[in-house]
């Protein structure tokens, strides 16, 4: 008997717990911002920008290590 309880709490646990990441998932979903075409051009040359930038970085700082380390 005891067999068959652990079984069966086994399963509801198994069954909330399915529910629960659905539900998180499910919230996630409602929460996701959405932007028109304009915003999401504009979003994706800031990233641009971002990389152009951290790539002038990087060249600057191997200049300094070639400079400091000939």
């Amino acid at each position: 008997m005891s067999g068959v309880a652990i079984s069966v709490l086994f399963l509801f646990v198994a069954a909330g717990v399915g529910l629960l990441l659905y539900l998180l998932v499910r919230t996630e979903h409602d929460q996701r911002r959405t932007m028109d075409c304009e915003s999401a051009e504009r979003v994706a040359r800031r990233d641009l920008l971002d990389d152009e930038e951290r790539d002038a970085g990087r060249e600057r700082n191997a200049e300094r290590e070639r400079d400091r380390f000939g």
